[in-house]
């Protein structure tokens, strides 16, 4: 099964190398770490993944998570 090979990721695999330009203490740095946990348990494989966001900061956790 194709969600097998997935299980084994680590959370930080499925994140960038862009830097995050969010403020210290912004609570996006929750909704990212939250986001990148569900991610590694729920085995999404990153090829799978379509993130879309709407305006402001929060908007930019596409740029931190790979996905298509």
């Amino acid at each position: 099964m194709e969600l097998k090979r997935y299980y084994l990721m680590r959370e930080n695999e499925y994140k960038t190398s862009t830097w995050i330009q969010w403020c210290p203490g912004c609570g996006n740095y929750g909704i990212l770490s939250a986001f990148l946990k569900a991610l590694k348990e729920l085995a999404i494989a990153p090829e799978k993944l379509v993130i879309v966001g709407s305006i402001g900061y929060a908007s930019r956790i596409f740029y931190y998570i790979q996905g298509k």
